[in-house]
């Protein structure tokens, strides 16, 4: 039987949102009535009394005007809430356009905001241009010339780019833009939202990883300090990952692979501990992984550190 001490990871749940009538199914009466007088009748000879209902003008009339005050404030609360509402595939506003509008004398923004950082970098036909709006310069240069020299940079053509998401990874904020290419999957741009300057992250634009696929599938190397996927709960074990009281599955995909991976996680490990924090959102995720005796072969993978939720990794 399963272990049930150790952190386990909440499958993804499914939410379903009503709208529902409110109040009770049995409608109460909507005017008060007061008993009458009687009236006689007379039916086969035989008398009876039936009372007669009469009901108050002015209870009549105040119940139609409070039917209709709470008609018109329902439908000015409903259109304020439609103007609130973002419209699909777009964000509403910006992060910093709430913090100006929060704050407005308490942020001074110094360079281009976020999605203009997006389209210069994007725009970009040199080294030199891309390098000025790339996070820790000095560190990705080698790597990013080398990614729109020789690698996949260097044939794919981008034909738009649309915001998507705004995410947080302990202090630092950022804005998520997805890039549509002419050819090949689409692209995470994700800008940090600083003030003293809005920078590209480009290990998560290019899903950077320390080692390379093919030497990592092939055995060449054991393990990666940090490689960018997706990461779904699963429950697939096989091989050197067959014990599901040791393990926890995770299917971890990438649009460099054409199939997709399964990742394990030892639930009494410190990297179960921080997955199991992240709760419904596991998604883009960058960790530290390493093959088990030959389980590369098999495209698996023990997960040994969760570097950052997301795929931008927070400064130090």
């Amino acid at each position: 039987m399963p272990d049930h001490s150790a952190p386990r990871i909440p499958q993804q749940r499914r939410e379903i949102y009503s709208v529902t009538p409110g109040g009770n199914s049995r409608n109460p009466e909507p005017f008060q009535c007061r008993r009458g007088g009687t009236r006689e009748a007379l039916t086969r000879g035989r008398r009876r009394s039936e009372p007669v209902v009469t009901i108050h003008r002015e209870l009549v009339i105040g119940g139609l005007l409070l039917a209709a005050v709470t008609v018109v404030a329902c439908g000015l609360w409903w259109v304020g809430r439609g103007q609130d509402r973002p419209q699909p595939g777009t964000v509403a506003k910006t992060v910093v356009e709430r913090q100006k509008a929060a704050a407005p004398t308490a942020i001074v923004w110094e360079g281009p905001i976020p999605a203009e950082v997006v389209e210069k970098f994007t725009r970009a036909t040199t080294h030199a241009q891309r390098l000025r709006w790339v996070r820790d310069a000095e560190t990705v240069g080698p790597a990013m010339e080398a990614f729109f020299r020789d690698g996949p940079g260097a044939t794919e053509k981008i034909m738009a780019t649309r915001p998507v998401a705004e995410s947080a990874d302990g202090d630092m904020l950022y804005e998520v833009y997805q890039v549509t290419m002419e050819r090949g999957g689409p692209r995470l741009v994700c800008v940090s939202v600083d003030p003293e300057g809005a920078k590209v992250d480009f290990k998560a634009y290019a899903r950077h990883g320390s080692e390379s696929w093919d030497d990592l599938l092939s055995g060449e190397v054991l393990a990666a300090e940090e490689v960018r996927v997706f990461l779904r709960p699963g429950g697939f074990f096989q091989q050197r990952f067959s014990d599901e009281e040791k393990w926890l599955h995770f299917q971890a995909t990438t649009p460099d692979l054409p199939d997709s991976l399964d990742f394990y996680v030892a639930r009494d490990s410190p990297a179960a501990v921080a997955l199991a924090r992240e709760g419904d959102t596991i998604g883009n995720m960058t960790v530290s992984i390493r093959a088990v005796d030959d389980s590369a072969k098999s495209g698996q993978f023990e997960i040994t550190a969760l570097k950052a939720s997301g795929w931008i990794e927070p400064e130090e």
